[in-house]
């Protein structure tokens, strides 16, 4: 007989649904149900393994909870990703280790389990991939010596830009700009344009199969936030952009001191909403970067990073550790490199290597044992360089696919910076494709003998 209330109810409708769960009291006494290993499906955290709790009360399906918790290692979000009014992450009851979600639910008069499950799937898509920037620094001199007047009025230009899609961002290539004509805009302090300056980008963008990037310049320093005049123009502009390219209306502004912030706007629940950047970098013979302050990871003083920190300082030491970085190839020097970027407090790296661990590799990859002889190579840098790094919320993503495979090629692109320490010529071909035609700076790692010692054997005399 089935149970008619509460969490044994639940429980049985999850068990019919094929999501076997268990019955976890929390702090309170309050009945929780527990999904183990559930595979996030969709979103940004797909193919992610979580466990997930949902509150369930007593009278339930009368009533519903009003959260979700998550046990996750990394965490998929932290306290400092509540966002007023959107959601809320804080400590959850149910231990250290899990984060309560803020989630809105309801009860439906049928199938309320069934379509709780499809809640939770909504819920999740909502978390969609990162928006990262890319500018060629090429292009980046053009734009400023245009953008940043010596009268210190704004200006603005039209642009175009290519996608560029990995597994959990997506990148925006920014390719070309639109120079304006006599009377395609009025400088007036402000600025603004005209009509034909508009239509003409939207047509160039048709015909070439990319996306539009509107740009303007602040009088003022810094990450820029958006005027009501700026949310107004961009907001009329992203329909049309996004019926005739079937891309988001890229925005892009740019502070006096050359500092970008950049937004898309995207088609959700009936209207076009911003998302902003995390980050907009300017690739060339150097690298800069700019983080959304409320995106990124603030710089937490440790003495086991002192000495690394004085070297560069806490804002560039800030700066690094929000940056994702990819080790291709963990041989000798991958899993040397590995270990250093981890004990100098980086937060996310990515692994990428097919091979395993042989007995001739003991030698050479630091961290590897008689024990890991078959692992593959991946899975033992990780889990060493996880017990290397300062902090315990490091992030390591294990890639055992050949960078010639679609999944570590996508991981590839997730990252702002690529370590080749393959020794593979096929490799690095590729990884010459991902640094031009991506915009990701590629940086080739290698041993090189620079002494021939010669060692005698001295006998007798």
């Amino acid at each position: 007989m089935s149970a008619l209330y509460g969490i044994d109810r639940f429980l049985q409708d999850l068990s019919d649904l094929g999501y076997p769960a268990e019955k976890m009291l929390d702090a309170d006494n309050l009945d929780y149900a527990v999904i183990r290993n559930f595979e996030v499906p969709v979103g940004r955290f797909q193919g992610r393994i979580i466990d997930l709790g949902i509150p369930i009360p007593n009278d339930y399906p009368r009533l519903v909870g009003t959260s979700i918790h998550i046990k996750a290692a990394p965490q998929l979000l932290e306290y400092t990703d509540t966002v007023a009014n959107v959601r809320n992450i804080i400590a959850s009851k149910l231990g250290q280790e899990w984060r309560y979600w803020s989630f809105r639910l309801e009860a439906f008069p049928e199938n309320t389990s069934q379509n709780l499950i499809f809640k939770f799937m909504e819920y999740f898509s909502e978390y969609k991939k990162d928006i990262c920037v890319s500018i060629p620094d090429s292009l980046n001199c053009q734009l400023l010596s245009f953008l940043l007047r010596k009268d210190g009025q704004e200006d603005l230009l039209f642009g175009l830009w290519y996608t560029s899609e990995g597994i959990e961002r997506n990148n925006v290539l920014v390719h070309s700009i639109l120079p304006p004509l006599k009377g395609d805009r009025k400088v007036h302090g402000n600025v603004s344009f005209n009509y034909p300056y508009f239509k003409r980008a939207c047509d160039l963008a048709l015909k070439n199969g990319c996306g539009i990037v509107f740009m303007h310049s602040h009088p003022f320093p810094g990450w820029q936030a958006m005027s009501s005049d700026d949310v107004k123009a961009e907001s009329r502009m992203a329909p049309t952009v996004d019926t005739i390219t079937n891309l988001p209306l890229l925005g892009l502004t740019v502070g006096s001191d050359g500092t970008w912030s950049g937004r898309i706007w995207s088609y959700y629940e009936s209207n076009y909403q911003r998302k902003w950047a995390k980050s907009v970098k300017v690739i060339g013979n150097e690298f800069s970067i700019f983080l959304d302050n409320k995106q990124k990871q603030r710089f937490i003083k440790s003495e086991y990073l002192k000495r690394t920190v004085s070297v560069w300082g806490s804002t560039n030491h800030e700066i690094l550790s929000n940056l994702t970085i990819g080790i291709v190839g963990l041989g000798s020097v991958g899993s040397i490199v590995a270990e250093t970027l981890a004990r100098m407090g980086m937060r996310k790296i990515t692994l990428i290597d097919f091979d395993k661990v042989e007995k001739h590799n003991l030698d050479r990859i630091i961290g590897a044992t008689k024990k890991d002889i078959g692992k593959y190579k991946v899975d033992v840098i990780s889990k060493a360089i996880k017990k290397s790094s300062p902090f315990g919320n490091i992030e390591v993503i294990p890639v055992p696919k050949s960078i010639a495979k679609g999944e570590a090629y996508m991981r590839a692109l997730d990252c702002d910076l690529l370590f080749c320490c393959a020794d593979k010529p096929r490799a690095r071909f590729i990884l010459n494709h991902i640094a031009y035609s991506h915009l990701i700076p590629v940086t080739e790692v290698f041993l090189q003998r620079l002494i021939k010692i010669n060692c005698n054997l001295l006998t007798g005399n």
